[in-house]
């Protein structure tokens, strides 16, 4: 099985999440990003904003390092929207002293929208995510802070809450 390495920093970063997308998803630790922050400014086609990376020289963000069967790629891009919103990018990344090179999914200049806001479902995701996959404290409250917005479609708000429900992530 040729193995693909996958860089979560949003709504993927719970397992959980990823595995529902792409079964053999297994993750390998969290990784450090200096020089970049993650912001909610990639416009989804709800209107809302989900993540992305930002250059930001001085900042440092986290990630998910994920290793997975590189036949479950089309699946993972079809989840992210490629090619309509996110492009795929090569990362370098260490872990225990290993240098990967995973791909990662940031937002294309024709979908970058700094005043938009996620849905509150989403931003529990990631932090979620984050705090599952045991992110320093510090991040995670960065990550706690953004400003959510209430989603209006009720059928999609339930079934988001039943799968944070799942993924330990709501009460």
């Amino acid at each position: 099985m040729p193995t693909l390495h996958y860089l979560a920093y949003g709504s993927n970063m719970h397992p959980l999440r990823l595995r529902e997308r792409c079964p053999s998803a297994l993750p390998l630790g969290v990784v450090e990003l200096p020089g970049m922050v993650v912001r909610d400014a990639k416009r989804s086609e709800d209107g809302s904003g989900k993540c992305t990376f930002i250059n930001q020289p001085g900042h440092l963000a986290f990630g998910v390092l994920y290793a997975m069967d590189a036949l479950e790629q089309p699946l993972l891009d079809r989840a992210e929207g490629l090619g309509q919103g996110y492009d795929v990018r090569p990362f370098r990344v260490s872990l225990a002293g290993v240098v990967y090179s995973p791909i990662a999914y940031v937002v294309r200049p024709s979908h970058f929208d700094l005043s938009l806001r996620p849905y509150d479902w989403y931003q529990a995701m990631v932090v979620g995510g984050a705090r599952h996959m045991g992110m320093p404290e510090e991040y995670i409250a960065e990550l706690d802070a953004v400003e959510a917005i209430i989603d209006l479609d009720a059928v999609r708000r339930e079934n988001e809450r039943a799968r944070l429900r799942r993924m330990g992530c709501l009460r």
